[in-house]
């Protein structure tokens, strides 16, 4: 891959990546096919492929789920309560409360039912009567309620059956009404109580809120036309009512959205969105542009300016000039002046518009390697915390905890309710108000991150610097202390920010942010790690991250608050102020000492992708070669010694006191990784410590350039352990020392600068080597020619012309006679080598006579077949099938040296002869669609480990085949075959012919094996054949005329 070069390897990932999704797309349209046409067995095995092909696609999830439901299933239950973790729909909730009810579950039912009732708008009832008429009786409730989608109120009692609308009562937001609540009041409220002769029903009170929410994004096209889509999550069948209104007061609508919306990919399962397209000139006005949904909430990425689409357009097209650098600071301080944080912190009123501020392009500088040092300033002054709070419940309850545990005495706390859903922690907030512990502000209607900021910017005190803390953040103990300390290490500095677990671009430990939410303790000991590591250090950035940023007042007070008037709901606003001050002459730091969790990646729903990309669009606008500044900042890496310097602190703190065992192996997985698994457990049990190292891809340039990382295990729980070799050597010496390392395993070195065979001998400890494949003799390590054959290991000078026809699979430009040579002085020095098979080991002394290995199977006791108990199931690829059809079992990942071209030949062949012949793949392939096409084969897709046993035997295959077509050193699909109870098939070559022969000394129905290279035909025969005895059938004598080889 790395031979591609960055582009083409992007370009394959990305041809990858699609292919993925067509297939799982396929599979799940094969399965809601099967479900319409109550072909159950077959929705069953279509969907079970989809959701391994994409096991993220919860509209997959659910409709297996609700296959399962139909079936009576009792694994659904367990797939709806994940699913309505995540969603609030009536077929996730109506199917769980189904499930709790037959289950006996009636308290859970409740709860689930009143969530149904409560927060979704249904014309019909979404359960039948009989499970609503237990679950009330078990509240102690007369009986139930619901909201239909044109706002009117539908009752039932048990025992009385429909009721009056007359004899309901009703209260909104705790004003009793005479009358059933018109539908302008019902989008204006919050909550509607429902009784009956003063009665509380099931379902009351009414969520209106979340009923009459409207979900939608909106955008200019390249025409000018405002379009997006909108659609309600309380009421799917609901056409969304909308506005268009300009900030001099121009209104276009009130219209309905009524077309469906294609191609949205929202990730709500069965969302049914609008599309909304308003042509430009359908409307008067100037200013600002909102588009806002019944409520009076704008959508997300409303409100728009009129001059971004024109000034996109000139992006698109290349254009991308920006001012000069005296007519930049000009422009940058008319902008302050439109922005001026001195300006009364008061909330907008809802109908009212932003005014729109300057757009001039200002073209940004690179990022200054070094500084001269400035004077640092005073610190210890007092400090305003802005949080703006929209929803989140528990997960704000706790930011705050741990902001007022943490925080001085003197430090103001700036809460901006920005007109959010959650009425219990508006109670809460109003209760930490009321004692003196929060400035409470709220805005009369939902304006977005920037211009809440701005409000709680503006509230804060004179002179007082000001944090900008994103509500689902974890503060530890000293993070203001340390946020001060950095802010005011030079009199330039403007903003610093800490690091985080899901911070962009100062992300750790993963910089792609992709790291668990840390709880408090977790968060103090990577505040603690990152303080011993990195203490006062401070490390210029592009620009500051917006979940937690210190800004200094004279910095606020030169540049201005955010924009409010472009980036609607938020991104990209704090981009924008850094690059705006950095204009000024404002400096940006990482304070490396410093560490705040955070959630991140919740704030707008399902449109925050194309909001995000929106926002970079407008920004990389505004401020041309902004993303190149920031690609050559990452370049450079600047952060990499101080996450380096935390990933070290933690990797020595994760190990017990104890000698070690480093194992060196490459980054592909599979059955290498598999065995060193199994090794590192049994050091565990030996009282050693175990550490990983493996070669590490450059993404820029699709390479591996000698890079190593070092962890624990797999799980990349240490990724800025790296090491450059042989240039980083002795650094990852003096670590391998600290850790204790006794002895070495080597394992692989693929992708590995060879320097690494040589740490063993340099740390004076003995080298075990590993045999899992040929690439000791062999650059394209699997022993394949470029005809995807057996080479049959040929004399030297003919190697060299393979490996010149075919290339080589190694991560290195080398010989075959250098290869082998290099290798003979690599195993001569070894205390052992150690093949797990007779075959491999006369196969290296083929190549290096003086070699003595010791032969240790990978797997004790696991030539032995065996079905453990209880392992039926439902999950048969093929449904029902008449006696005489023989099913043959393939496992694993199929590509060429696996038998790929073998299997589909077989199938091919299969289909020509119509023989009673099926082939299941459990597993997947080089080429899915080209086996499906034969209607011979399925295919299951991926699997994890501890599902593979059940998935074998529930394929019901009369035997297994493994159609590997290279000298396998063991093969542990062989070994989960005889787990299954399934005789094996096999060609009569390496490990996997040597441990079928040795089981049939014990177990005559182990298996058998074939020569390789028999023809296609005659392989469907043996197996019809050997499938004879039970079924009396005899394959015909019909030959096709081209006979293929495997």
């Amino acid at each position: 891959m790395a031979a591609l070069g960055s582009a083409a390897v992007a370009a394959e990932r990305q041809r990858l990546r699609e292919y993925w999704r067509q297939l799982a797309e396929d599979a799940y349209k094969l399965g809601e096919r099967a479900m319409e046409q109550s072909q159950w067995h077959e929705a069953a095995f279509w969907l079970a492929r989809a959701t391994r092909l994409s096991p993220r696609q919860d509209t997959i999830r659910l409709l297996s789920a609700l296959l399962k439901l139909r079936r009576g299933d009792p694994t659904a239950r367990a797939d709806f309560e994940s699913l309505a973790r995540q969603y609030e729909t009536t077929e996730i909730l109506s199917g769980l409360a189904t499930l709790q009810v037959l289950g006996g579950d009636l308290t859970h039912a409740t709860v689930t039912v009143q969530r149904l009732l409560s927060r979704i708008r249904h014309d019909v009832w979404p359960i039948a009567h009989e499970l609503l008429m237990t679950v009330s009786r078990a509240a102690g409730l007369p009986g139930w309620c619901r909201l239909s989608a044109d706002g009117h109120v539908h009752a039932y009692e048990v025992g009385t059956g429909d009721v009056n609308p007359a004899s309901l009562s009703f209260t909104l937001d705790g004003i009793t009404l005479e009358t059933a609540p018109s539908m302008q009041k019902l989008v204006a409220g919050h909550f509607l109580d429902v009784r009956s002769g003063n009665r509380p029903l099931l379902g009351s009170p009414f969520d209106l809120v979340a009923m009459y929410r409207v979900q939608g994004w909106i955008d200019w096209n390249e025409d000018g036309d405002v379009q997006g889509w909108a659609w309600h999550p309380g009421c799917p069948d609901a056409d969304p009512l909308l506005s268009v209104i300009s900030a001099d007061g121009h209104l276009y609508g009130p219209f309905t959205a009524h077309e469906p919306a294609e191609k949205v990919g929202l990730d709500t399962p069965f969302a049914r969105p609008r599309r909304i397209h308003v042509l430009a000139g359908e409307w008067d006005g100037t200013g600002l542009i909102s588009v806002r949904d019944v409520r009076g909430n704008d959508l997300l990425g409303s409100p728009l300016d009129p001059r971004l689409s024109p000034l996109l357009k000139l992006k698109r097209q290349g254009a991308t000039g920006g001012e000069g650098f005296a007519r930049a600071i000009r422009s940058v301080r008319a902008l302050a002046r439109a922005l001026p944080v001195s300006e009364p912190a008061i909330p907008c009123p809802a109908d009212i518009l932003p005014a729109m501020k300057p757009l001039v392009p200002l073209r940004c500088l690179p990022v200054a390697e070094s500084l001269s040092t400035a004077s640092p300033v005073e610190t210890g002054q007092p400090v305003s915390i802005v949080m703006p709070v929209y929803g989140g419940g528990d997960v704000v309850r706790a930011c705050l905890e741990s902001v007022l545990a943490t925080v001085p005495e003197s430090t103001e706390i700036i809460i901006v309710d920005d007109a959010g859903y959650d009425p219990v922690l508006l109670v809460h907030l109003q209760a930490l108000a009321g004692q003196g512990r929060i400035n409470l502000l709220h805005q009369a209607r939902n304006r977005g991150f920037p211009s809440s900021v701005n409000l709680g910017m503006r509230a804060a005190g004179a002179g007082r610097d000001v944090v900008l803390l994103n509500s689902d953040t974890l503060v530890p103990e000293g993070w203001l202390e340390r946020l001060q300390k950095a802010a005011c290490a030079a009199t330039n500095i403007g903003t610093a920010t800490p690091f985080s677990n899901d911070a962009s671009i100062l992300s750790y430990p993963q910089e792609d942010g992709r790291w668990p939410l840390p709880d408090r303790a977790e968060t103090e000991q990577f505040a603690r790690f990152a303080r011993q590591a990195n203490k006062d250090r401070v490390i210029d950035i592009p620009v500051a991250v917006g979940f937690c940023m210190y800004i200094r007042r004279d910095c606020l007070g030169e540049v201005g608050v955010f924009r409010d008037d472009v980036f609607a709901q938020g991104y990209g606003e704090e981009n924008d102020f850094c690059l705006r001050a950095r204009a000024l002459g404002w400096r940006h730091v990482v304070a490396t000492g410093a560490f705040v969790a955070h959630v991140g990646g919740g704030s707008f729903g399902e449109g925050r992708s194309r909001l995000a990309a929106r926002n970079e669009s407008i920004l990389s606008a505004l401020h041309p070669g902004y993303h190149g500044m920031v690609a050559a900042w990452r370049a450079r890496n600047p952060l990499h010694a101080s996450r380096r310097a935390m990933d070290g602190l933690r990797f020595r703190a994760a190990l017990p006191d104890r000698p070690s065992v480093l194992m060196i192996t490459h980054d592909r997985g599979g059955g290498v990784q598999r065995q060193i698994e199994t090794r590192m457990a049994l050091f565990h049990q030996a009282g050693r410590n175990v550490v990983i190292l493996r070669p590490v891809m450059i993404e820029e340039t699709a390479s591996y350039e000698g890079w190593t990382v070092l962890d624990t295990g797999f799980a990349d729980q240490y990724p800025h352990l790296r090491h450059r070799m042989p240039h980083d050597r002795t650094a990852l010496l003096r670590l391998l020392r600290q850790i204790k390392v006794e002895r070495v395993e080597l394992h692989h070195l693929l992708g590995h600068d060879h320097a690494v065979a040589g740490l063993a001998a340099a740390l004076g400890v003995p080298q075990d080597m590993h045999v899992h494949d040929y690439a000791a003799f062999c650059p394209r390590i699997a022993l394949m020619s470029p005809a995807r054959r057996y080479c049959g290991e040929p004399e030297i000078d003919q190697c060299e012309r393979c490996i010149a026809e075919g290339g080589s699979h190694l991560e290195e430009s080398i010989s075959v006679a250098a290869l082998r040579h290099r290798s003979q002085r690599d195993l001569m020095e070894a205390a052992q080598v150690v093949t797990p098979s007779q075959d491999v080991a006369r196969r290296m002394r083929r190549h290096f006579p003086a070699l003595r290995p010791i032969i240790v199977p990978w797997e004790e006791g696991a030539d032995v077949v065996s079905m453990p108990p209880g392992m039926e199931s439902d999950m048969a690829a093929w449904g029902p099938l008449a006696d005489h059809i023989c099913v043959i079992c393939v496992i694993g990942a199929i590509g060429a040296e696996k038998g790929f071209d073998c299997l589909l030949e077989a199938a091919r062949d299969a289909a020509a002869r119509s023989l009673p012949l099926r082939f299941v793949l459990v597993g997947h392939s080089v080429d899915d669609p080209a086996l499906l096409e034969t209607g011979y084969v399925r295919i299951t897709g991926r699997y994890s480990d501890d599902d593979l046993p059940a998935l074998i035997v529930a394929q019901k295959a009369k035997m297994a085949w493994i159609p590997s077509i290279w000298p396998e050193t063991w093969c542990f699909t062989l070994s989960e075959a005889w787990r299954a109870g399934l005789s094996v098939v096999a060609f009569d070559l390496g490990t996997v012919a040597e441990r079928i022969k040795k089981a049939q000394v014990h177990q005559s129905h182990a298996g058998f094996v074939m020569p390789l290279g028999m023809p296609v035909e005659i392989i469907n025969d043996t197996f019809l054949s050997r499938n004879m005895d039970r079924t009396g059938f005899a394959p015909s004598a019909n030959r096709v005329n081209r006979i293929q080889f495997c």
